[in-house]
């Protein structure tokens, strides 16, 4: 229960559809998207232009007040943010959103949406209210690659790049069909396949007693495979690092 655990707000959706039409609606006009857009796509770029500036700022500095005083707050910002364009996404298309909350799981703090209301949306509504959330946290990280080319050095450049390297490494995991995040659920709703996790287990255990059965699984035997592979590999990756730190 420590390590796990959940606190929800019941009752925001009259909030909710009273930030969206007070400004919040500008963003899913054309205009507003085409915005985001360029933010992402330009702290892209600069994220390339600037990798050897970028380097020689992290390897100069000393983690200060400074450093954290930007740092946490932007994680805590960036997970708000996160939830709050699932929120708003699904508003966009006239969906209600009850509830949200903020929780602990594991090892960090989480926030979350209810957007069980969306169930029956159309597939497309679905992909969209999925994909808001990673895409929130590349356009923050545009926003951060921004911050730290005007600071140039200094803790709070120094910041601006972590934030932003985390963003872009979180906003890839979220991505990942084979995780349960964001990704898995775009792909199961591409694929109108609830439960694609586990039905992709089942799928691969009856395989395994009846090969004949491959061909009507395919699908779900290659998400199955997929998925092992990645967990494989997560592990793998997470040995190499604990081995590295015993080096050190």
């Amino acid at each position: 229960k420590i390590l796990d655990w959940r606190i929800s707000l019941d009752g925001i959706d009259p909030w909710l559809c009273r930030m969206h039409r007070s400004g919040v609606c500008i963003i899913y006009t054309p205009l507003g998207q085409t915005v985001l857009l360029l933010v992402c796509l330009a702290g892209l770029s600069g994220l390339g232009l600037q990798f050897s500036q970028m380097r020689s700022v992290l390897h100069e500095f000393q983690a200060g007040w400074k450093f954290w005083l930007f740092l946490i707050p932007g994680f805590l910002a960036s997970i708000l943010f996160h939830e709050a364009a699932h929120a708003f996404t699904g508003k966009a298309f006239g969906y209600k959103i009850p509830r949200a909350g903020i929780g602990w799981y594991w090892l960090g703090p989480i926030a979350f949406v209810d957007t069980s209301d969306l169930w029956l949306a159309p597939k497309r509504q679905r992909i969209a209210v999925s994909l808001a959330g990673p895409y929130s946290q590349l356009v923050c990280a545009g926003i951060c690659v921004f911050l730290a080319t005007i600071l140039q050095k200094g803790e709070l450049a120094a910041g601006a790049w972590v934030l932003a390297l985390g963003l872009y490494i979180t906003a890839l995991f979220n991505l990942n069909p084979l995780l349960e995040y964001d990704g898995y659920y775009m792909l199961m709703d591409y694929l109108e396949i609830p439960n694609l996790r586990q039905k992709s287990l089942l799928c691969l255990r009856q395989a395994l007693k009846d090969p004949r059965k491959i061909k009507d699984h395919r699908s779900e035997l290659a998400y199955s495979l997929g998925s092992m592979i990645c967990a494989a590999g997560t592990v793998a990756l997470v040995a190499f690092g604990l081995l590295l730190l015993g080096r050190i």
